[in-house]
């Protein structure tokens, strides 16, 4: 994913990172009774104007891009002789606010000198390599309305995306939200429906500024690219995000595919651009219905039918797998793929359907102990810290590249066996209820009857041995859920 470093101030200064941009906000500031309010173009004329000596910049506005005195944005920073002014960005209704809604707009340029205008509303919407090239900072300057509709602020993502792709740092010089910051109303954007009209899962009247909102954005991960900058101070990616959890599994394959997929793509086709190592986190799951049980790496996997969703995670997890070998034989990108087996420790959540911190407690609220099928399918669980120091490991170990390794603890036990013994551990006085697969999940939901590591490969790369075993997790995890 893109990175979008962000500098909150009174101007939304984004720093553009590829998967994380680098944005700095300036936001508006008071100055006094007697001055009134500063806008985020103010306050970085008038607090902030070294940051833009020797920059060649990109300027996204329109008419609204004025100071407090009435001055032209773009004025200003033409006036300005240490910086120079290379190109506008306009939006929807153009530069000078001159078209209708809808209405596509272009320029011919046709100024012997000056900067050039472009049109982000006309053949295209989202500024291409070649507009950004030359350019060091992306400043965007426009007056919000404060509704999602709006399509200002559909561009200001765009724009951040773009920069992002094409390294190049952005910088959002807020203003205040006409309809304030106190009301929220109106349904979420579904997602699903995203479009230039609707372009974040936010209310109708969102209720923040436009720095806010690409602050927002950024750690929600709403838009599509990475920062450079981000990568330069790597020595390794770590790459462990995903969407997780049988029950979300189950409940959104597209998200789960999607996201999952798309995600190692993004973080891949970054590193790759400097040869940053990558560790790629795969899963047990994998393995699927296979019945080699220890599993080895070195093994076929088998999978359900593609029409159960169950399995949408696993082959999304298996194409990841497919995707970083690739980078590695094709384009030499140093990758090391691990496959967990049931990592758990304290701060787990149970959001998404992980047993033993729904069993907890579940345990504890004397709630009755909810296990799903006949509690005869076994795990392996491994906790994190033993995990994390592999990970180090291997991190460290050029052996290791352009391979795969399992990572998790031999020691089995059932999901029976396991709500009895935290039943046991928290003294409580639960009912232990099983629920059918199909209740629980989906009709004709299949599970993995077994799941357990073999461990052989990665002992004798790194002396691999996991060292907290069951009984000391589910005593840190109990112990996690009391002090809470």
């Amino acid at each position: 994913m893109k990175k979008y470093p962000i500098i909150f101030l009174s101007v939304f200064l984004w720093k553009c990172t590829a998967p994380e941009n680098t944005v700095t906000i300036l936001d508006p500031v008071t100055a006094g009774q007697e001055n009134g309010v500063r806008t985020g173009l103010d306050v970085l004329l008038e607090d902030y104007s070294d940051y833009l000596k020797g920059k060649t910049i990109g300027l996204v506005t329109n008419h609204t891009g004025i100071s407090r005195k009435g001055e032209k944005n773009y004025k200003l920073f033409e006036n300005n002789p240490d910086i120079t002014l290379k190109r506008i960005f306009a939006p929807e209704h153009g530069f000078y606010g001159e078209a209708s809604a809808g209405a596509k707009v272009e320029y011919d340029n046709q100024k012997d000198s000056g900067p050039e205008i472009v049109s982000l509303y006309g053949k295209t919407r989202k500024p291409t390599a070649e507009m950004l090239d030359g350019i060091d900072l992306v400043i965007y300057d426009i007056q919000d309305v404060g509704a999602r509709f709006y399509t200002y602020i559909s561009t200001l993502g765009i724009v951040m995306e773009a920069a992002g792709e094409n390294g190049v740092n952005v910088m959002v010089l807020d203003r205040p939200n006409p309809l304030g910051g106190e009301i929220i109303e109106g349904a979420i954007l579904d997602t699903a429906f995203k479009s230039f009209v609707g372009y974040y899962p936010i209310p109708t009247r969102y209720a923040l500024t436009v720095g806010e909102l690409s602050q927002m954005a950024v750690k929600e991960g709403w838009l599509s690219s990475v920062p450079p900058e981000l990568i330069d101070r790597s020595d390794v990616i770590f790459h462990l995000a995903a969407a997780v959890g049988v029950k979300l599994i189950v409940e959104a394959p597209v998200h789960t595919i999607e996201t999952n997929v798309h995600g190692t793509e993004v973080v891949l086709t970054h590193a790759n651009k400097k040869k940053k190592l990558v560790i790629v986190a795969s899963t047990s799951e994998v393995y699927g219905k296979s019945i080699e049980v220890p599993f080895r790496e070195e093994a076929d996997i088998r999978l359900g039918a593609t029409w159960k969703h169950r399995w949408a995670y696993a082959c999304s997890k298996a194409l990841d797998e497919f995707l970083a070998l690739a980078y590695w034989k094709e384009r030499q990108l140093p990758v090391i793929v691990v496959r967990l087996f049931n990592t758990v420790g304290p701060r787990q959540t149970g959001q998404y359907g992980m047993v033993i911190p729904s069993f907890v407690r579940q345990a504890l609220a004397g709630q009755p102990i909810t296990v799903f099928g006949d509690g005869s399918q076994s795990r392996s669980f491994t906790y994190v810290g033993d995990v994390v120091g592999a990970l180090i490991k291997l991190s460290a170990e050029s052996r290791a590249i352009g391979q795969v390794y399992n990572i998790g603890n031999s020691h089995e036990i059932t999901i029976r066996a396991l709500a009895e013994k935290i039943k046991t551990m928290t003294n409580s006085s639960s009912e232990i209820v099983t629920i059918p697969y199909d209740q629980a999940y989906d009709a004709g939901f299949e599970d993995m009857p077994r799941r357990v590591p073999d461990l052989t490969k990665i002992h004798e790369l790194i002396g691999y041995v996991p060292e907290v075993q069951l009984e000391e997790i589910l005593s840190q995890v109990i112990n996690y859920f009391k002090e809470r």
